[in-house]
């Protein structure tokens, strides 16, 4: 990630130790992550998805192919000896189908060797090739990461105290 700010990182982890103890175990596990997690997008419907399967089938779909598309090609066969071998991804999952739109936000990698409409073009790529064509689209937010802290927080608002179904742990990898 962007240089985290330890000092607002263990402030965010004492806040939620109390009444949220997992939701400040996700905060300190996300912000000291290995990998470098620099760029934030959201991904969103035209069409609302009504069932809970399609919308994680979306998910891994993704990291599938956002996997492929950042040379990590076959990646699930090398993963079992080598996390490093997958694309750094956090998928988490927003909105309830009915009064909000489902849509995933995601938190990636750019590697260095990829300039920023590259990486935009292949991640939307990944999108429409993960959704089944479907009419889905890239809204405005792909951006890199400036403020990791509150990005943390704000991407875990819906982690409660024995509810982590907003992370979608299928499509996450992190190490």
């Amino acid at each position: 990630m962007q240089k985290i700010d330890k000092e607002k990182l263990a402030q965010l982890v004492s806040h939620y130790a109390l009444k949220s103890p997992l939701k400040a175990k996700i905060i300190n596990y996300i912000g000291n992550a290995q990998a470098d997690f620099n760029y934030f997008s959201t991904m969103t419907y035209k069409e609302n998805i009504k069932r809970d399967e399609d919308l994680l089938k979306h998910g891994r779909y993704f990291a599938n192919h956002f996997n492929t598309a950042m040379g990590h090609k076959g990646f699930y066969k090398r993963v079992m000896h080598d996390v490093t071998a997958q694309a750094p991804l956090i998928s988490i999952v927003e909105g309830d189908g009915f009064i909000t739109r489902f849509h995933y936000h995601f938190i990636l990698h750019k590697p260095d060797n990829v300039s920023h409409d590259e990486f935009a073009t292949r991640v939307k790529w990944c999108w429409y090739k993960a959704t089944d064509k479907m009419g889905s689209m890239l809204i405005s937010d792909f951006k890199p990461i400036y403020d990791s802290a509150g990005l943390i927080n704000y991407l875990t608002k819906e982690v409660t105290t024995n509810d982590i179904d907003a992370l979608n742990l299928s499509a996450t990898h992190i190490y």
